[in-house]
């Protein structure tokens, strides 16, 4: 509804707040998709916050983020709510424990942004805010509209379209490159590539070492790249363990990743714990340990409500 309510406009980037998206894992996430596909040239900062958590995320256009890094975007918003987090040029997450800090947070982003998106010839730029965002029993959209101007505020009222007219600047967006190919590889993507190529060429242990590495940052970057990351690494460390027939470290893993595995999303552990098992399935005479890992889960799950 915001995407499509900016979709005819000229603005610089958008700074926004939508609370009672963390409910669900992937709303988040799907906010900011939604509004990148429809503005693919905006760089974008979502902070949302629940009773418990906040969580920014933030994207920079690649046309723009060799000049400004959405990694950079972030530290500023996580020193504002004492958080943590990483990414790329392009894209960057952090999460912190404090939703109180939501307001300074938004606020931290926009001074950055009206820096760092500055319009040519002194012009002011121009911004939008939609302070708060629920979701009412009937599933539509509860919208109050904050919008802020360089030369002052304003309060407005009425629905998202209404919006429009004040979210210009005196500079349209540099153009798409049509000729941009993939997104940029973030640099866990590229530890976990050369981790698969080491273990193909038969140095599991080495490899093993690499992906240990990348699953381990995961607990000082909480970001959707580095579980991604993280995820793809215990799959390629269990693949090695069973490559040298470990079946007692493959045994061992779901209860050594457990601090790790805390921080994902419980369906995403379910997944991983569930594969692991299956994995000692493929070394012969592993049936009993296999038994002894389905038990010690089961018995993970009641003592964590899983």
């Amino acid at each position: 509804q915001l995407a499509e309510s900016l979709e005819n406009t000229d603005k610089k980037f958008l700074v926004t707040q939508c609370d009672e998206l963390l409910a669900d894992a992937k709303a988040l996430q799907n906010a900011v998709d939604s509004i990148v596909k429809k503005l693919p040239e905006l760089p974008v900062c979502v902070v949302s916050a629940s009773s418990s958590k906040l969580a920014v995320l933030i994207t920079v256009p690649k046309s723009m983020s060799k000049k400004v890094s959405a990694k950079e975007w972030l530290n500023v918003c996580l020193e504002a709510c004492g958080g943590k987090g990483g990414g790329s040029p392009m894209k960057a997450q952090g999460q912190s424990q404090d939703p109180s800090k939501a307001a300074e947070t938004v606020q931290a982003a926009k001074q950055w942004a009206d820096t760092h998106f500055e319009t040519s010839g002194g012009v002011p730029n121009k911004f939008c805010n939609v302070n708060v965002l629920t979701r009412d029993t009937t599933e539509t959209f509860q919208v109050h509209s904050r919008v802020e101007l360089s030369e002052g505020s304003a309060l407005l009222g009425g629905s998202l379209v209404d919006m429009g007219a004040f979210v210009m600047s005196s500079e349209s967006p540099e153009p798409m490159d049509l000729d941009s190919q993939e997104p940029e590889k973030s640099a866990l993507q590229l530890a976990y590539e050369e981790a698969k190529e080491v273990s193909a060429k038969g140095d599991k242990d080495k490899a093993i070492a690499m992906f240990e590495k990348i699953i381990a940052n995961l607990e000082t970057d909480p970001s959707a790249d580095a579980v991604k990351w993280a995820e793809n690494s215990i799959y390629g460390m269990a693949d090695c363990l069973v490559a040298k027939k470990d079946s007692q470290r493959l045994f061992g893993l779901q209860k050594e990743l457990r601090p790790v595995l805390t921080l994902m999303a419980k369906a995403k552990t379910a997944k991983i714990v569930r594969t692991l098992i299956d994995k000692l399935a493929e070394i012969d005479g592993a049936t009993d340990l296999q038994i002894k890992a389905c038990e010690e889960c089961i018995e993970w799950c009641r003592e964590g409500k899983r």
